[in-house]
């Protein structure tokens, strides 16, 4: 049976029960509401036919006096009670009628009354005519009208009160019975409830017993009971918790499959920063297996100069519960020193620290390798170039011998091909520098407009080529800025713009602040550079801020440039903390945007 039947069946039985108890229990008051009504018309007959028995005798009493003493005041003493005779007569005779008594008594008694009407006229004509004496078999029948009268009234009220008299006694007993009929319901409706409730209790019981046991050997990774048999709710529950063991199971062994197989050691620290579990890759990296690793302090594999600053990053991962992200240098078991990169977080609850120690030694040596091509470049590229150089102006101011047309246009192609590649390689040399770290700025506060029209005069030769008409609106904001290089980001921008922007449109430059989404933090100076080019495509815009990446056109406005423009000005903008970015849509133009902290 199921969870849901079983509780119904819990519901369903008291609730018949104190359904057949309610409709006994309205039978026996509607009973009793017979009775009671039976009651009070019985009761009310008896006042009636005590009032139409002393109407009667006050009548014949009052009758006899006026014959004896021939006094008016008993004449109409006697109309009066004879009115309030046939006034109660005529309420006796409602009453009768609803009257359901097995032999009728009080249907015969007003019949009786009845039956003396005619006696009663009579008796009122010999007062009115002022005869005394009148009829004197009228007078005999009065005096026996009388005495039938009282008998019959006395005989009904005798028989009514032994009526009402068994009836309370049945009441009483009645209500003894449906009181003890109460408790009895009552103690048996508990009994049953009680006795219910521990049949289903006894059989939860034993059930949830095993869900519970089975839900502690998960936490604690023991294999579970044997599962249990049937269709219920709590069965289903029961597979679904063995289902779940099994799936933690084959994640448990996946991620302790993944930690071993992994390239990085993977590894937990105590809070002595002694290592209390590590991955097989600690063989690979340092050279020591992870049984010799364990237990050991992580300082005595960090090197000398690296340690506080190692110490002093977990430290600060813990205190600031947020990840930390540093490099120290590790040594190997041969002692010689390896470059690593950390990913470290510390756990309240476990009291550790978890850590993925990344082996940096090959990226290193890259970025050295890198470091003395660039300073090859630098020294061994750029002194040639600026030789050659110098020798093709000599040759074009005629030192060597006059040159003809001829020749002078071949040494302008050549020096403007050598100042492409030295402009090139300085810009190369400038992004390498700042990705670095080692581009240093010289920060002035001064408004950004003052830059902006400095790059504007430099390109002005050029916009005037095209008829470009160059408008700024860039206000009087004032920041700390590098001036040489934020006049580069603006020279880049505009030249870009200039390239691809038809001929007698308009480049607008404006400049407004943005408040932060961080309350507290300063706004943003954001710089938008707005032209009436060709646009960019949607797909092209997240890279043409990478080195020689281009938006794809292959126009010749975009072969005639090196790629590396707005990789610079990426650079330069990212190393005074700021953003940039590009807003642009096919054949309506670009919006070239850079933001910068108001300080």
């Amino acid at each position: 049976m199921k969870l849901a039947d079983k509780a119904l069946l819990l519901l369903a039985i008291p609730l018949c029960l104190v359904v057949i108890f309610l409709w006994m229990l309205m039978r026996s008051v509607e009973e009793a509401q017979l009775d009671t009504a039976k009651e009070a018309l019985q009761g009310k007959a008896l006042v009636y036919v005590n009032l139409v028995v002393y109407d009667a005798m006050d009548a014949g009493v009052q009758f006899f006096l006026y014959r004896a003493l021939r006094e008016n005041r008993f004449a109409t003493e006697f109309n009066e009670t004879f009115s309030k005779l046939e006034e109660h007569r005529s309420a006796l005779r409602e009453i009768a009628s609803r009257d359901t008594g097995e032999h009728g008594e009080l249907t015969a008694f007003v019949k009786m009354v009845d039956d003396f009407d005619e006696m009663f006229m009579q008796a009122k004509e010999i007062i009115a005519s002022g005869n005394g004496w009148g009829n004197v078999r009228t007078v005999a029948n009065l005096r026996n009208y009388m005495k039938r009268v009282s008998l019959a009234g006395n005989t009904i009220v005798e028989k009514t009160m032994k009526e009402r008299e068994q009836l309370l006694e049945l009441h009483n007993l009645e209500s003894h019975k449906m009181l003890d009929a109460i408790k009895i319901f009552a103690v048996l409706l508990v009994l049953i409830v009680v006795a219910l409730a521990l049949a289903l209790n006894l059989t939860f019981q034993r059930t949830l017993n095993v869900l519970v046991e089975n839900a502690q050997f998960i936490a604690m990774g023991k294999p579970l009971v044997k599962p249990l048999q049937g269709s219920g709710e709590l069965v289903q529950l029961d597979k679904t918790i063995h289902y779940l063991s099994s799936a933690l199971a084959q994640a448990r062994s996946d991620e302790r499959a993944l930690i071993d197989y992994a390239a990085e050691i993977i590894c937990s620290l105590d809070q002595q920063l002694r290592v209390t579990q590590v991955n097989p890759a600690v063989m690979k990296v340092l050279g020591v297996s992870d049984q010799d690793f364990l237990g050991t302090a992580i300082q005595s594999w960090v090197v000398d100069e690296d340690r506080d600053s190692t110490f002093a990053s977990l430290e600060e991962c813990k205190t600031k519960s947020a990840p930390a992200i540093f490099e120290a240098r590790m040594k190997n078991a041969a002692g010689a020193a390896i470059d690593t990169a950390w990913n470290a977080r510390w756990s309240d609850e476990k009291r550790s620290f978890f850590c993925i120690v990344h082996d940096i030694s090959a990226r290193k040596e890259a970025e050295l390798l890198k470091q003395q091509v660039l300073t090859m470049v630098s020294h061994d590229l750029r002194s040639p170039l600026a030789s050659v150089s110098v020798t093709l102006e000599l040759l074009k101011e005629g030192v060597f011998g006059q040159l003809n047309d001829k020749g002078s246009s071949v040494v302008d192609k050549a020096q403007a091909s050598i100042s492409t590649l030295v402009n090139m390689i300085n810009d190369l040399l400038e992004i390498e520098r700042f990705e670095f770290g080692g581009g240093t700025l010289n920060l002035v506060r001064m408004p950004v407009r003052a830059c902006a029209m400095q790059a504007i005069d430099m390109i002005a030769s050029q916009a005037e080529k095209k008829g470009i008409e160059i408008e700024c609106h860039c206000g009087s904001f004032e920041t700390l800025f590098d001036p040489d290089r934020i006049q580069r980001v603006f020279v880049n921008l505009l030249g870009n713009s200039l390239k691809f922007a038809p001929e007698k449109s308009e480049i607008r430059i404006s400049a407004e602040l943005r408040q932060d989404e961080t309350p507290g933090n300063a706004p943003w100076i954001e710089v938008r550079i707005q032209d009436q080019g060709p646009g960019i495509p949607i797909e092209k815009q997240a890279l043409i801020f990478e080195k020689f990446k281009q938006s794809g056109r292959n126009d010749e406005a975009e072969r005639s440039g090196s790629g590396l423009g707005l990789a610079i000005c990426k650079a330069i903008v990212e190393a005074h903390g700021g953003t940039i970015g590009v807003d642009s849509t096919i054949g309506e133009g670009s919006a070239f945007w850079f933001r910068l902290r108001q300080q």
